[in-house]
């Protein structure tokens, strides 16, 4: 798997408003009066959070890929978050208030007539993007060596970063993921299909039958990926194809019963 080298861009929160600290939700509730409505609604609470919306711009050249195997340029798509202009997610460096909420851009599939593929996005996948933003990728997930003195913590590679979007994977282990989606019962593996290509999917690349990176399809071609132990991009197929040359892609689905799961991690299923 290549490595990638990059100086971090990190992200932070902007605005002309007087920072305050965000409120959790057990403050949320004790601001409700609960004595004539009975228990509140979590769905009054969590629109009391901050929502800060993404935007995607342009796809354009960014240098960022040095590794041994492949030094040079690769397209990404930069977005805006907040007013300002970013190439990459830190994994470790919180963009926004925790307690506030990511929104990625609705897929423009939902606009038009739609395909009888079409899955729009489901809740629990969106929050853990959210997550991303607002707690750090390795912040949510860790991935350990069993073998390795201490359990060793990993930041996580591309498999681990797309099983957590996926499936809920909040703790995962260092193995070779050769075969590993084959087996999962909770998942379906199909051909790769740009017709049929939904919202969630995890698209794989092959090389000479080895499996060489994952990524989770956002809409509208746009993929979220983690190049290596490094930091996260939104790119497109061919550009992803520049870092891991492949000669097979395919795709891992979510079962639709298991959108709501939080999935457990396990070597073999």
């Amino acid at each position: 798997m290549n490595t990638v080298c990059a100086q971090p861009i990190y992200m932070k929160a902007v605005g002309n408003h007087e920072k305050k600290p965000a409120a959790t939700p057990v403050d949320l509730m004790k601001q409700l009066d609960l004595t004539d409505r009975g228990p509140a609604n979590p769905k009054d609470i969590a629109e009391r959070r901050v929502r800060h919306q993404i935007h995607f711009l342009d796809e354009e050249y960014y240098v960022f890929i040095d590794s041994p195997s492949y030094k040079g340029n690769a397209n990404i798509f930069p977005f805006q978050l907040n007013q300002k202009t970013f190439y990459k997610v830190d994994q470790h460096k919180p963009a926004v208030e925790q307690n506030d909420t990511v929104v990625l851009p609705l897929p423009e599939i939902t606009k038009g007539s739609g395909s009888k593929e079409f899955s729009p996005p489901w809740p629990a996948a969106l929050e853990r993007i959210s997550n991303v933003f607002t707690q750090g990728f390795n912040n949510v997930c860790q991935v350990i060596d069993c073998n390795a003195p201490g359990k060793f913590i990993y930041p996580g590679c591309c498999h681990h970063f797309a099983n957590y979007l996926a499936f809920g994977m909040t703790l995962q282990k260092f193995i070779d993921f050769n075969g590993w989606h084959d087996t999962l019962p909770f998942a379906s593996v199909l051909d790769f299909s740009q017709e049929t290509l939904r919202w969630g999917d995890v698209v794989q690349l092959f090389e000479h039958g080895k499996i060489v990176h994952s990524m989770f399809h956002v809409g509208d071609g746009i993929y979220m990926n983690k190049h290596g132990f490094n930091e996260i991009y939104f790119q497109s197929l061919p550009a992803c194809k520049v870092t891991y040359p492949s000669d097979f892609a395919r795709i891992v689905r979510v079962s639709p019963e298991y959108h709501s799961e939080k999935v457990e991690f396990r070597k073999t299923y």
